[in-house]
């Protein structure tokens, strides 16, 4: 499987996403869902006995995950300039989105990827497209 990867250059990311027509409410949104997310996440570390080896790459400050851009919250220009940061500083080939996580609504969490499908992925449409054999 990784020849195969490695054949095609694939180089991906994951990513936290929030996105809204007005510039504040994700980042609102994203902040509250991401804090709960990382409530729950040490909670299940903790509860397994575990939380030594919490993963020491995980950023538990939201404010400190946007910063470092394992979040993208905001308007669709503001995710649209987070996408293309996130391709020409890491050259990434894909973006693994998380439009629902933490507290999100599923109003919430469905309005951004809505939001995000129609404003953001079709600025990105001169993207190479590679066909990976199964």
């Amino acid at each position: 499987m990784i020849d195969v990867l490695e054949k095609a250059k694939m180089h991906g990311k994951s990513s936290f996403v929030s996105g809204a027509r007005k510039r504040t409410g994700p980042v609102r949104i994203a902040r509250h869902a991401y804090d709960d997310f990382n409530a729950k996440l040490r909670w299940l570390w903790d509860r397994s006995g575990q939380s030594d080896a919490f993963p020491a790459h995980f950023i538990p400050d939201f404010d400190v995950a946007m910063a470092a851009g394992v979040i993208g919250a905001g308007s669709p220009p503001t995710i649209r300039n987070y996408v293309a940061r996130q391709i020409a500083e890491s050259g990434i080939t894909y973006l693994a989105t998380g439009f629902a996580f933490g507290k999100m609504t599923l109003a919430e969490s469905r309005s951004s990827m809505e939001l995000f499908a129609r404003e953001v992925m079709s600025e990105f449409t001169d993207v190479q497209r590679v066909e990976i054999p199964v």
